[in-house]
């Protein structure tokens, strides 16, 4: 039968159209074009067969379900650089058979931490915008999302090298992806408000999946710090702000995740600087991120603390 993944034994491949707009598509499959011998350094006689292509139409009706047919004597596809089936492809700039990495901030030819953390700072320095470059999830948007995406990119591409594999198949470095996954579903609340230690702390309940990182802005107190309080990445776990400032962002660059809990559990402590208002608030949740970097429906905006009068 047909499958989502190709393996051994498996006579055809699934391909999701779910999100595909309506047009004319050619599909390319090639197999070994760069013509490299197998385990046993044996290699093919014959590459003639190593392409294939099937021009499609894909439409969509009134209710904007996805339908195809197939077109006949489509012609030849080629890369960027004018060669049938060939290897130029645009770089993220748009140049043909460019270098330039999507994701890679700070333009050293490596995708690693140090792009993780760039996105990070930027994003509470507001200075890095979105870009076919940077938004690696095509959202429009700068958030933890893409920093998470940059993380998972760089860890699971660390697991795969020093893994045993024959499948040279790597789309957690391709973007944009990641999607929202809908089954899953976290939560955010305030509580422990402590006036004499200038303290707030943050709860997280996510019964659905583990969180790789999380990103939300405070209403009512500037921010001097923050500090980590989940348990099982106690040191694995970056969470940072800006002095002055009303964002949190909490990432893991090691490829670490907050446990799954049904009841809310300490995240993160937040120490405040000034209270600015009668009320301390979560006034928005840019985006909570599961292990695999995709975005999690997300509970919390709008819950708050009254301050006392005594302390205002």
């Amino acid at each position: 039968g047909c499958y989502d993944r190709y393996g051994s034994g498996t006579t055809c491949n699934w391909i999701d159209i779910t999100d595909v707009p309506a047009g004319e598509y050619t599909l390319v499959l090639r197999t070994n074009w760069q013509q490299a011998p197998d385990a046993l350094g044996r290699h093919e006689q014959d590459y003639t067969n190593n392409y294939a292509q099937l021009c499609i139409e894909i439409t969509r009706d009134q209710n904007d379900v996805p339908s195809f047919s197939v077109l006949q004597n489509c012609p030849t596809w080629t890369d960027c650089a004018g060669i049938p089936y060939g290897d130029s492809r645009y770089d993220c700039t748009g140049t043909c058979g460019g270098i330039t990495q999507t994701g890679d901030l700070n333009s050293d030819a490596q995708r690693d931490a140090a792009d993780a953390i760039e996105y990070v700072t930027g994003i509470l320095g507001n200075d890095v915008s979105a870009s076919a470059c940077t938004d690696l999830n095509g959202d429009g948007l700068i958030t933890v999302t893409d920093g998470a995406l940059l993380a998972n990119c760089y860890n699971t591409q660390d697991a795969h090298d020093q893994s045993p594999h024959v499948l040279h198949y790597h789309p957690w470095c391709d973007y944009p992806r990641g999607w929202l996954s809908t089954l899953d579903t976290a939560w955010l609340s305030l509580g422990n408000f402590d006036p004499v230690g200038k303290t707030v702390d943050i709860f997280l309940k996510n019964p659905n999946s583990r969180v790789l990182g999380y990103e939300f802005d405070l209403s009512g107190l500037t921010i001097q710090s923050v500090e980590n309080l989940s348990p099982n990445v106690m040191n694995e776990m970056a969470v940072s702000s800006s002095l002055g400032g009303t964002k949190v962002i909490g990432l893991s660059y090691i490829d670490s995740s907050i446990v799954k809990s049904s009841a809310p559990m300490p995240l993160c402590r937040v120490h405040y600087l000034t209270l600015t208002d009668a009320q301390i608030c979560i006034a928005d949740i840019a985006d909570i991120v599961n292990e695999d970097a995709n975005n999690i429906i997300h509970h919390g905006t709008g819950d708050c603390l009254t301050v006392p009068n005594t302390v205002v």
